[in-house]
């Protein structure tokens, strides 16, 4: 393919996903105030910039989810029947021009049979010109839209970039960017498809991956390996603060929380900050100059609850977990459709009874409360359907997320029957996503119910004290919110809790800490409210100064650490940094005279060059494989018998039974089995390559050797 063809293919996706927008039209998308009665007026951002913002976020992630899909389902089908070579084409190129294709065909077709309306979102005016005048931007909102463009380039490129022919990884996320490069270049310079676990091959996968194999697809199309895999983050960060701007604009109407809210979610609320000068100052004593310089030089992340070291809470998990980001505005994307239902809901109640949940409650208990309303809910549903389908391959927990959301909310809803199907839909999708890729043991093997999360005192008031530290003044600010507010607004905060008490009493898999994901999401739509009423008091008619001065200082008080944090990382990140050579001698021999299916058995590798030849490994570093559901335990024990052990012929064995074609022994082997009698192994094997690099390193044929 030609170096554009990472463009064709963004190109061709946002264009099929435009085009599916346009027919399904979501004309239902109307822009009223969710918690308030009244019209939505925003000096800011005009109900038009509104639809042309979200119209293009969702068109372009439905393109991709599209494409990608077909591409990977395509990709499949052209292994199986003819290998890694079609009719004289390298099968994954021809895959790319068989769906760029394919996707402007589509659109083009959609395109031309569309019919819009008067009340259609997506009628352009008359004058172009306007729509970046008046209907969509204005100044503020194009600084804004500026600085989170910018923000969203430095916050991934400052933690992974190529420079000198290196790849350099910040501190702080190059543990997650060890499986995820090595999905990535399992796709890209593997063959990865039915896919395995990179890290443990041999054993399915029980984790969404579509995210990196997306990004591999650029790689593979041109886009270099580093920029392959920021594009997408970058794209989907940027989606994920905008939705939520939105979800807070179209909440409470108020046009200064789609600023705040996206700001309160970068810098998060916590007393960690608090915590962390206090110590300082016991040690240094108050506003001497090394605290100062303790504060300034800060090179862990700060906090007193467990894991707060990982930088679990901070913006380090979008940089860390490249594929949260897009697993979120998903999330966001399916809410804002939902709305419109909820509000033909409530509005079968007259407005004088609609704190009488009884009362309500019989109401909409009639016939049309339970189906679609007509023609524009029905496109609005298929595009919920589309999404759900698909969402479950690209984050699992967002998937779920978004059916706990929606569970209390369709409650109160419109369409009820409609939300039934959609839910049925997504099980179905996500067993299905399990049944084609994890072993056939893996499903639901880890879940179990268990109270507390990672707090230390797993009791209700440990656990109280625990939310109460890390959320800092944020759960306080929602409280209060909670109890001056209309019952809407307390119907959005306890859907939006639910995610959180799912993680408190519930484990999907060995490692509880993976619930964060949960509590992330409810803090995120927490922020939405909590921004709101930052507005609210600061405009108080009521003793107005003293009102603004409150509002400031809690804005203050709930960004103090998320800020902190900010210096803290680019601190680890700018100091300390691990490099890879991805043409390396053993990486460029790998790929030349190996299949790109063949396993290795290597030391515990984590973040390394030797996953970027896409080739996978026996035994990675078991913590990524072991809270991801696999059996390490059994590995690992089987491993260090064999290798400590002064029969060759069982290790041979062993690597015939399963399929292990290679035995690459270096410094990192050497470290992790110190009693390897590696001079009476090796004299039974076919001695494969003998590098002279630092490492000593030294590649076994395994494969077609009789034991």
């Amino acid at each position: 393919m030609p170096e554009i063809g990472w463009i064709m293919f963004l190109l061709s996706g946002w264009m099929l996903g435009y085009s599916i927008c346009v027919c399904l039209a979501v004309s239902g998308l109307h822009w009223m105030p969710f918690s308030e009665q009244g019209q939505m007026t925003a000096p800011m951002l005009a109900t038009g910039g509104l639809r042309f913002a979200i119209r293009q976020i969702i068109s372009f992630w439905i393109g991709m989810l599209l494409l990608t899909s077909g591409h990977y389902a395509l990709s499949w089908l052209l292994l199986t029947l003819s290998g890694p070579v079609t009719a004289g084409v390298p099968t994954q190129n021809l895959t790319a021009i068989i769906v760029i294709l394919l996707a402007f065909l589509a659109a083009a077709l959609l395109r031309r049979n569309r019919r819009l309306s008067v009340q259609d979102d997506y009628r352009l005016p008359r004058r172009q010109h306007l729509l970046f005048k008046r209907y969509v931007l204005t100044g503020a909102a194009g600084i804004w839209i500026l600085f989170v463009v910018i923000y969203a380039v430095w916050l991934f490129y400052s933690t992974f970039y190529q420079a000198g022919g290196m790849y350099h990884a910040g501190a702080t996320v190059h543990s997650d960017l060890g499986p995820h490069t090595a999905l990535m270049s399992s796709f890209a310079n593997g063959q990865n498809i039915p896919t395995e676990y990179p890290h443990f091959a041999g054993d399915g996968i029980r984790y969404h991956f579509f995210f990196y194999y997306f990004a591999a697809i650029l790689n593979q199309l041109g886009l270099g390996f580093v920029t392959a895999l920021n594009l997408p983050s970058i794209l989907a960060f940027i989606s994920m603060l905008g939705l939520i701007g939105l979800l807070a604009y179209r909440i409470t109407g108020r046009a200064g929380t789609a600023v705040l809210a996206p700001v309160l979610t970068i810098f998060r609320s916590s007393w960690a900050w608090l915590t962390d000068i206090c110590q300082k100052a016991g040690e240094h004593g108050w506003f001497s100059a090394d605290f100062f310089r303790a504060v300034w030089t800060q090179r862990e992340f700060i906090g007193s609850t467990p894991r707060d070291s990982w930088g679990l809470w901070s913006i380090n998990v979008y940089a860390n977990q490249r594929h949260l980001a897009l697993g979120i505005s998903l999330l966001l994307i399916i809410l804002l459709l939902a709305l419109p239902d909820i509000e033909r809901g409530v509005g079968a109640l007259p407005r004088d009874k609609e704190r009488k949940f009884p009362v309500w409650w019989a109401m909409t208990k009639k016939r049309q409360i339970w189906l679609q309303a007509g023609l524009p809910d029905k496109k609005r549903h298929l595009l919920m359907a589309i999404i759900l389908v698909f969402m479950p391959f690209w984050h699992g927990a967002m998937t779920l997320a978004a059916l706990l959301i929606l569970f209390p909310m369709a409650v109160f809803t419109a369409s009820r029957l409609t939300y039934v199907a959609l839910a049925g839909l997504t099980t179905a999708s996500a067993l299905l996503t399990s049944r084609l890729f994890a072993p056939a043991d893996s499903a639901l093997s880890s879940f179990a119910l268990e109270f507390g999360f990672i707090a230390e005192n797993k009791t209700i008031g440990g656990m109280l004290l625990y939310l109460a530290e890390m959320l800092g003044p944020l759960l306080i600010v929602i409280i209060v919110s909670f109890a001056v507010a209309r019952w809407r607004t307390r119907l959005y905060l306890l859907s939006a809790t639910i995610p959180l008490v799912f993680a408190l009493f519930v484990r999907l898999t060995p490692d509880v800490t993976v619930n964060h994901k949960f509590i992330q999401i409810t803090i995120i739509l927490w922020n939405v409210v909590a921004a709101e009423s930052l507005i609210r008091l600061y405009g108080a008619r009521k003793k107005a100064g003293a009102a603004k001065a409150l509002a400031v200082a809690t804005a203050l008080l709930l960004m103090a650490t998320g800020l902190y944090e900010h210096k803290i990382f680019h601190n680890i990140n700018s100091q300390i940094q691990l490099t890879i050579n991805p043409a390396s001698d053993v990486n460029r021999w790998v790929m030349a005279e190996t299949d790109p299916n063949d396993i290795f058995l290597t030391g515990p590798y984590a973040y390394h060059s030797f996953f970027l030849t896409g080739r996978p490994v026996w035994y990675g570093h078991p913590y990524y494989a072991w809270s991801a559901g696999h059996d390490t335990g059994t590995r690992e024990t089987d491993l260090e018998n064999l290798l400590q052990s002064s029969d060759p012929d069982a290790f041979a064995r062993y690597a015939a039974e399963n399929g292990i074609a290679y035995l690459l022994v270096d410094r990192a082997m050497r470290e992790r089995y110190p009693d390897m009698d590696e001079a009476r192994l090796v004299s039974h094997l076919l001695l494969e390559k003998r590098f002279g690099d630092a490492d000593g390193t030294v590649i076994y044929r395994l494969k077609d050797v009789n034991p």
